[in-house]
């Protein structure tokens, strides 16, 4: 076979579009989850020092974000990476032939992603507490991290097709930059708009503090609806979605899902760090969306890495590609409405008719600064909030609503209504005066 592999027929045991499965048992499942956890333990002795690993190893990893700064959550999670990254790809080749199923020839992703997601209702680790890690370390272990992911990127030399794209995609991204690398959450997407193939599968490992304050948020029930992306690849606001499926993932859990489901990280408020590790593997040639970006193309065929042979492929998008299929349009959206003036507070103003907020539903009103407020009806009286989610600014009309509790499209956090509070108290939605007057809904 040649470094370019060629095209190899659909796998027999293709898995569905909506594939979905958690595996409490499979391969390797005690030494692979001992390596992982051994490599962090490693690694926080590296960056932090042995006091600090003994302290963690008393705690557990699910108490990480008290002892180990976040301003070097980068250091440890490349540390991993590259300790672990063989050995989680030989199994991943495992999970895919005698968890998964498949029978045929499949492919393997050359990349592991490792993910240690602090909590937002904690205090993390004060950076001063810790010694601090030395240049050479910071540079072998940060530096070398963003110029292998740089390169990583930019491999396919794809990203120069679309100048245009790419500078909305590097401004709409930057803001993420802001905020430290633990605390960072995605959006809602396909993985196939990040350049990875379509009908792909991830491989989903929760390592340890996994629970339902933090785990993911899908969508499962969207898989043949055609919705819109913005410029940073996560989906484009006036997308209306479902209440999002919280799959109950414990400590050591495997969970395999389609590239094809929409999904996104739940807002982690558990108090607990989410150490979770996932890998990819597509059930025939990889295929890709040719209007991507840029594209996933470094793959291992699996039978030769459950041979032993560990050698990496390119597979060229430009000649595995095709368009995606057609899809309906999403729900209609929360019905909107424009005032072309300033909310002030204390000066009440017109916004909408009574009737035009029935019982258990909502509307949303835009003004001409730009803020948007939310008014719905709950047991016959009028609330308003502000239609945007205190944690990362999404539109909170966007996401589900069944006449009580309102989620955020954006990483799942729900609020009530009837007080705008959410499960943790760092994240509130703030309330608006509303009062009705003569079949006349005033706000302000």
């Amino acid at each position: 076979m040649s470094a370019t592999d060629q095209a190899t027929p659909a796998s027999s045991t293709a898995p569905a579009r909506d594939y979905i499965r958690l595996f409490k048992d499979y391969p390797d499942r005690e030494k692979l989850l001992a390596q992982v956890r051994g490599a962090a333990f490693d690694g926080i002795e590296l960056f932090a020092g042995r006091e600090i690993r003994k302290k963690v190893e008393e705690a557990g990893l699910a108490k990480l974000h008290r002892f180990y700064p976040a301003e070097y959550v980068n250091l440890l999670q490349t540390y991993v990476t590259e300790k672990t990254t063989r050995a989680v790809i030989e199994w991943s080749a495992k999970v895919g032939r005698h968890a998964v199923g498949m029978e045929d020839e499949f492919y393997v992703q050359d990349l592991l992603v490792v993910r240690l997601h602090y909590p937002h209702d904690e205090p993390a680790a004060d950076v001063s507490e810790v010694r601090e890690p030395s240049l050479a370390l910071r540079m072998r272990w940060g530096f070398g991290a963003q110029l292998e992911s740089l390169k990583a990127g930019l491999a396919s030399r794809t990203a120069f097709r679309h100048p245009g794209r790419m500078l909305k995609y590097m401004t709409q991204r930057k803001s993420r930059s802001t905020e430290l690398l633990p605390y960072r959450c995605h959006g809602p997407h396909l993985d196939s708009w990040l350049g990875q193939p379509m009908g792909s599968l991830s491989v989903w490992l929760g390592v340890n503090g996994i629970e339902q304050d933090n785990t993911m948020c899908l969508y499962p029930e969207t898989v043949d609806l055609h919705f819109g992306q913005s410029a940073s690849l996560f989906l484009g606001p006036g997308n209306q979605l479902p209440k999002p499926t919280r799959p109950e993932i414990e400590d050591g859990d495997l969970y395999v899902f389609s590239t094809e489901i929409l999904h996104s990280s739940q807002v982690n408020i558990s108090g607990k760090t989410r150490f979770a590790l996932t890998t990819r593997i597509s059930p025939a040639t990889p295929v890709f969306d040719g209007t991507n970006l840029w594209f996933i193309e470094r793959w291992h065929v699996a039978s030769e890495l459950l041979a032993g042979r560990y050698k990496c492929r390119t597979i060229k998008a430009a000649e595995h590609s095709e368009a995606r299929p057609p899809g309906d349009s999403p729900a209609p959206q929360t019905p909107r409405v424009t005032v072309a003036s300033t909310l002030t507070k204390g000066q009440p103003q017109a916004v909408a008719k009574s009737e035009d907020v029935a019982e258990g539903q909502r509307i949303v009103v835009e003004f001409g600064d730009g803020k948007r407020v939310m008014i719905l009806r709950l047991e016959g009286t009028l609330r308003a909030f502000s239609a945007s989610c205190p944690h990362a600014g999404y539109r909170m009309d966007d996401g589900h609503y069944d006449g009580r509790w309102m989620a955020c499209p954006g990483h799942g956090l729900e609020f009530d209504t009837t007080t705008g509070k959410s499960k943790a108290d760092c994240f509130r939605l703030p309330k608006f005066d509303v009062s009705e007057q003569d079949g006349t809904i005033l706000l302000g």
